[in-house]
């Protein structure tokens, strides 16, 4: 799923939370209420990846809470993005937490229309970096899920995924016009799904304890508008755990999956700054990843803290092939600075490095998991 910018923006928008929010509040002299329902937290903020370089990223989220003295408290969240790059990289989108019937039913949306340039090296794990090749892919990515809350914590239900792209290369004797993986000049993928979220974590945005586990199953075929038929599955499993004194151990573990005719852009790619930092987002494609990573986070002084991180991860062709000697590590450090000391929200800079001489530095907010 092509949403890069939309999980980024999510993270940068919150920031506003504790000190930009326009919200529904009494005046001084007016008896205060027991708790707001609704705000509007408008931001605009310079981030920095290597994907992207320097990029602006800006918008609004609109938040509400009818029912403030339900159980499990969620609250609904519509926010509206931009990002424009150094790289001449685009998007636009919406993403959205909903809740009615008092948190029961929880509806999920991610909108995301892009231009996106950047950089393909082949499929597989041992894609040789001299095969480096520019192109440029605009199209438009959703998913809108509705889960029911099942039982306590665990949200189940349906959903649609569309994603659809058409890539264009500098030249048609460009390495990606000459191997033509599935979909080398556009992607169309169209249809139905299952969704599955439990979440004990204690915060969303810098957990200490809890757990967080999402798992999707998604289908594409021609009778919904696709092109080819194929499956794709993602198994996210976070687990947090406070040692002593703020200091906590974060593991994540995730497996994607894809099978039938997928087209190359929608295959699960190693790298960014959510998954093997140091290595460049889409570094390795493949049908399938796997990835497991830890971070070790403790408080410093005052507002900041540091992170020390590591993982292992790597791309397959076929689920069933021996696992590749060519494994990818990363590894590195990272500052904390607490920006919004309620929500919890750290500004993020990290130095990530790999097992094969690669070096990058990300600037943006909250945690990789």
């Amino acid at each position: 799923m092509k949403s890069k910018y939309s999980s980024i923006l999510l993270s940068v928008l919150f920031i506003a939370s504790g000190g930009f929010s326009l919200r529904a509040q009494e005046k001084p002299s007016e008896p205060a209420k027991p708790e707001e329902t609704w705000g509007v937290i408008p931001l605009l903020v310079p981030i920095y990846t290597p994907e992207t370089r320097f990029m602006v990223a800006g918008g609004g989220i609109f938040w509400y809470n009818p029912w403030p003295e339900a159980p499990r408290k969620r609250i609904t969240e519509l926010m509206t993005f931009f990002t424009a790059s150094q790289n001449a990289q685009y998007s636009f989108g919406l993403v959205a937490e909903m809740y009615f019937l008092q948190h029961r039913l929880k509806i999920m949306q991610n909108l995301d229309l892009y231009k996106q340039p950047n950089l393909f090296w082949g499929l597989g794990p041992y894609a040789p970096a001299q095969n480096e090749d520019k192109y440029d892919a605009r199209g438009v990515a959703n998913r809108t899920s509705a889960l029911w809350l099942i039982a306590e914590n665990l949200y189940a239900g349906v959903l649609w995924q569309s994603q659809f792209d058409e890539i264009s290369s500098a030249s048609p004797a460009s390495y990606l016009n000459t191997v033509k993986p599935t979909g080398h000049s556009g992607s169309r993928g169209n249809g139905p799904g299952i969704h599955v979220v439990w979440d004990t974590r204690d915060n969303p945005f810098s957990p200490e304890k809890g757990q967080w586990l999402e798992m999707r199953l998604t289908y594409s075929d021609a009778i919904f508008g696709g092109a080819g038929v194929f499956t794709q599955s993602v198994f996210d499993l976070r687990h947090f755990q406070r040692i002593w004194f703020g200091h906590v151990l974060a593991f994540n573990a995730l497996l994607a999956t894809s099978a039938g005719d997928t087209p190359w852009l929608a295959m699960p790619r190693l790298g960014g700054q959510f998954l093997m930092r140091g290595f460049f987002y889409g570094r390795y494609i493949d049908n399938h990843l796997w990835v497991t990573q830890v971070d070790y986070r403790l408080p410093v002084w005052w507002r900041f803290g540091l992170v020390l991180f590591t993982g292992i991860g790597d791309v397959a062709q076929k689920l069933t092939e021996p696992v590749s000697s060519n494994y990818k590590i990363g590894y590195g450090t990272g500052l904390r600075i607490l920006v919004d000391k309620e929500q919890k929200i750290n500004m993020r800079l990290d130095m990530g490095f790999t097992n094969h001489g690669d070096a990058n530095f990300y600037f943006t907010f909250k945690e990789a998991f």
